[in-house]
């Protein structure tokens, strides 16, 4: 932002106009300084550093690329035609690959859109927790001994994923969807964990309290459903393997997996807003 150094007798001639003018511009009009001749009046522009011009432009930057993206989802989202809509409720059980999230337990919502009677454009949202107790032996970096550590987690998973599916059954009564789904991960670690030498007794209590966050994951989701009330309520079931790319290859002093395999279960229902397959 510039600033803009006017005399206090110059004021009086400006218009109210120029005023605001000059405050919505983001002008900041501050008090003179002394200057020799009293009768001529100077502006005084202090640039900006170069650092602060950065950011500016790199906020606008950011900026556009938001608004861009924006305009481009509505834009694709009109140009689709839309024949349904359906609200999904279900259960859902995973199965990992870490330790930390071996056997979870939760739910997740969703909502589908129909663009034709074969295609479907899918958003989910799910929650689940991890309470399976771990135990496993380590060899301590400090002093090269033995270690057994018994882990109680309470730990959650949270994921917002998109998927796209195709009928590959195409009845009235039943649909096989199968397709690719991309997903972003939250993982809140919160463990009450207790290790000690193998070779001794005494017990040392330790606690873990954090977020692993933006994991970004990739699956095949392969769904079935039919329907128990027509054109409003259907039963489904689904499986979906994923791998989460968890941490960064190569990260010296981290003991968490690079990639993590889940499979995940879901059983639920789904709710109709219209008939999805445009057929009666």
């Amino acid at each position: 932002m510039q600033q803009l150094v006017v005399l206090r007798k110059d004021l009086v001639n400006l218009p109210a106009l120029l005023l605001r003018v000059n405050r919505q511009a983001g002008l900041k009009i501050m008090k003179p300084k002394k200057i020799s001749d009293d009768n001529e009046a100077r502006t005084i522009f202090k640039p900006l550093p170069a650092s602060s011009k950065k950011r500016n432009a790199l906020k606008k930057i950011r900026f556009m690329k938001k608004i861009f993206v924006l305009i481009a989802s509505l834009i694709f989202l009109n140009q689709m035609t839309i024949i349904a809509q359906e609200i999904v409720v279900s259960s859902i059980f995973s199965h990992g690959s870490y330790d930390k999230f071996q056997n979870s337990f939760g739910y997740e919502i969703g909502y589908n859109q129909y663009i034709n009677s074969n295609n479907r454009l899918g958003f989910t949202f799910s929650h689940s927790f991890n309470n399976t107790d771990y135990n496993y032996i380590f060899i301590s970096d400090a002093d090269g001994i033995d270690y057994y550590r018994e882990v109680k987690p309470e730990n959650q998973r949270i994921t917002i994923s998109i998927n796209y599916g195709f009928d590959i059954l195409n009845k009235n009564k039943s649909n096989l969807y199968l397709g690719p789904e991309l997903g972003l991960s939250y993982y809140k670690i919160n463990e009450i964990g207790t290790e000690r030498p193998t070779n001794e007794n005494d017990d040392y209590e330790y606690k873990s309290n954090y977020w692993d966050t933006n994991k970004i994951g990739i699956g095949l989701l392969l769904e079935y459903d039919r329907k128990i009330i027509p054109d409003n309520i259907s039963v489904f079931f689904s499986t979906k393997p994923e791998i989460i790319f968890y941490s960064r290859f190569g990260l010296m002093g981290s003991s968490a997996p690079t990639m993590i395999g889940f499979i995940n279960f879901n059983l639920g229902l789904k709710f109709g807003l219209k008939n999805h397959r445009g057929i009666e």
